[in-house]
């Protein structure tokens, strides 16, 4: 998958994986090169760049928001 409009790309080349909040609003991507980006799911506009993590971070912050949101 390509980086969605308006995500920084810079590194990597697409997504690994992904989580839904659980209020279905917003979803957390998690790119190859394990930044995360947090977008609006209705519209696909990114929110927020989370920064990058270590692969284990990553994994653990995308749990994280399918539980909680945050």
């Amino acid at each position: 998958m390509p980086y969605p409009k308006g995500a920084a790309q810079t590194g990597g080349a697409g997504t690994v994986d992904a989580r839904l909040s659980p209020d279905g609003r917003r979803v957390l991507v998690r790119y190859v090169d394990d930044r995360l980006a947090e977008y609006d799911a209705g519209t696909g506009n990114l929110l927020k760049l989370r920064g990058k993590f270590s692969a284990a971070d990553a994994g653990a912050e995308l749990e994280k928001f399918a539980r909680e949101g945050r």
